[in-house]
């Protein structure tokens, strides 16, 4: 197996979504927002044409690196493995006092005419979805106040369970950080609990914690990365 990292294009969206649906299919989070039985295949299929575009959408966005490891060692084409999004963007105040991803500046008007244009499907938790975007806001404008100029986000990723334990998910992350140390910027991140030793060792410090449902039944972990933290020599 050769396994590359290689940038994301809109043609690899229904894997990396196909990927994500394997990766947490067994969490909580994820069983919380998408109400379908793992056989439901017409419920399966709404989700998708419904993540696919969504997904799209977000590559679009100013500043996106949507990156996946892929092996090039399979007949007739590429094998989605892994995949991470981030998102290099400006720490900024408006004037209500919002601040980080989600009011990104110079998105384009006509696409998030297009956002809303999409019909999320009744197997989707929309208010539970909308509330746990909403209070990603907050959280980065909680923790992020104290810095200035630009900052790394690593907003989503995920591998296939049946290819994890292989170094793929640190290369995914090193991916950003390599980045960040030659810019001299942060990088922030969210993680969940089987991801925390993996952003330990890349040299991530925890910030703080958040119960995301409200029942103290899943809780992310924040997570910064200034320049010049060299990561753990044990990964994996």
């Amino acid at each position: 197996m050769a396994i590359e990292i290689i940038p994301a294009s809109p043609e690899h969206t229904p894997q990396i979504v196909e990927c994500s649906w394997n990766a947490f299919k067994n969490g909580k989070l994820q069983q919380k927002i998408f109400n379908i039985a793992r056989d439901d295949v017409e419920g399966y299929k709404k989700l998708q044409e419904f993540r696919v575009p969504k997904l799209r959408m977000k590559f679009d966005v100013p500043g996106c690196h949507a990156i996946i490891a892929v092996d090039k060692d399979v007949e007739n084409g590429e094998k989605v493995l892994g995949y991470a999004v981030w998102y290099e963007e400006d720490i900024f105040k408006n004037e209500s006092g919002d601040s980080g991803k989600g009011k990104v500046k110079g998105e384009d008007e006509r696409k998030e005419e297009e956002k809303t244009r999409l019909q999320v499907p009744e197997c989707i938790n929309a208010e539970l979805l909308e509330r746990i975007e909403a209070m990603g806001i907050e959280t980065r404008k909680e923790y992020l106040s104290h810095l200035s100029g630009k900052i790394w986000y690593l907003a989503m990723l995920g591998v296939e369970p049946a290819f994890s334990g292989r170094g793929i998910a640190s290369k995914l992350v090193r991916y950003g950080t390599d980045k960040t140390e030659k810019a001299a910027l942060p990088a922030y991140l969210e993680s969940t609990d089987a991801g925390f030793s993996i952003y330990m060792r890349q040299g991530f410090e925890e910030l703080g914690k958040k119960d995301v449902l409200g029942d103290g039944s899943y809780w992310l972990t924040i997570m910064l990365k200034m320049p010049n933290e060299q990561p753990k020599l044990d990964e994996r």
